[in-house]
């Protein structure tokens, strides 16, 4: 389940990112089901780099997030969507970045809009979970 729940994030997110970022898209372009399904593989690509980006970062002391004030965080992100772009540009059909900008803009809203569904999509998990138990009443 929970791959489950970060494919889907990461290929809303990238979705999200690719309509609203001009530098990001999605190649080769067309029919609506193909784009989806290149998203989808784009997410996938993207959580796993991302899980390994994140082991790494985590290395990192705190101080060096409090210096930067958070930036080593978007460059970590950027790199991650670079990357992304990378690996699935060798099967010609994935993400493309056309510059450093994009990928920061792209990798900052991909986080936010990854972590805004992961959050959704857990708690109404989390919600009809407990909708299905019985009540206990008090005597």
């Amino acid at each position: 389940m929970p791959f489950l729940v970060r494919l889907v994030s990461c290929g809303t997110a990238v979705l999200v990112a690719v309509a609203l970022v001009p530098g990001l898209s999605i190649a080769p372009g067309g029919r609506a089901g193909a784009t989806v399904l290149g998203a989808a593989g784009v997410g996938a690509v993207f959580g796993l780099v991302n899980a390994g980006a994140q082991h790494l970062v985590a290395r990192l002391p705190l101080p060096m997030y409090v210096r930067t004030l958070g930036l080593v965080t978007l460059a970590t992100n950027a790199a991650v969507l670079a990357v992304t772009a990378w690996l699935t540009g060798w099967v010609g059909y994935g993400l493309r970045v056309d510059d450093v900008g994009s990928a920061v803009v792209g990798g900052f809203l991909v986080s936010v809009v990854a972590f805004v569904v992961e959050t959704w999509v857990v708690a109404r998990v989390e919600s009809r979970r407990g909708a299905g138990r019985p009540s206990h009443a008090r005597s």
